[in-house]
């Protein structure tokens, strides 16, 4: 029996060490200025934006990378952002 809990304990800490890296990564590459210029020129055409711009669109645009469960909301703003923030581009 205390092999057992010790075995599961073991197998939980391995599992973890593999799961929580790459979390972290995932995070490292969402805050990498190279993310922050790819927000920049989805929401304002821009490799930098507005600092209001900064806090709403590009802040959203972060977040989705985060947690692209807010894929489908970011969607939904994106144009009135980009209209907010002046976008420069192609078609809005």
């Amino acid at each position: 029996m205390v092999l057992r809990i010790h075995i599961l304990s073991v197998a939980v800490a391995v599992a973890a060490a593999i799961v929580l890296p790459a979390a972290s990564v995932a995070q490292d590459q969402c805050s990498s200025s190279a993310q922050q210029r790819t927000c920049s020129m989805q929401c304002c055409g821009r490799t930098s934006c507005a600092p209001a711009c900064q806090a709403d669109c590009v802040r959203a645009c972060i977040d989705v990378c985060r947690a692209p469960q807010k894929q489908a909301s970011f969607q939904g703003q994106l144009n009135e952002m980009k209209q907010r923030c002046g976008y420069v581009g192609g078609a809005k």
